[in-house]
């Protein structure tokens, strides 16, 4: 079992302040990028615990990290998402 590198993205991303068509096409592919590559992660948990439960106990280890795996995942796609709501909510408070 091999464990993927997190990439940092946001190079991909067009500097801060302009908000071209292009930079929100960017955004948004690189948003569902990460989410189907959160919905990969899960799926393979998912196979791995039942891979379990069907009785093959020499995949427990596996089926651990990929149960932790996705739980890790899962745990920073929330915090992206969290963070991206304080932001937006913080510019809802900015007086014009």
């Amino acid at each position: 079992m091999s464990i993927r590198a997190l990439t940092s993205a946001g190079a991909a991303l067009p500097p801060i302040g302009t908000t071209t068509e292009k930079g929100r096409d960017q955004f948004v592919s690189l948003l569902r990028q990460n989410l189907a590559s959160l919905v990969e992660v899960q799926a393979g948990a998912d196979r791995a615990a039942q891979s379990v439960a069907l009785g093959n106990l020499e995949g427990l280890h596996h089926a651990v990290i990929a149960m932790q795996e996705a739980s890790l995942a899962m745990d920073f796609t929330l915090a992206v998402r969290n963070h991206i709501v304080d932001g937006i909510e913080e510019l809802l408070r900015t007086q014009v």
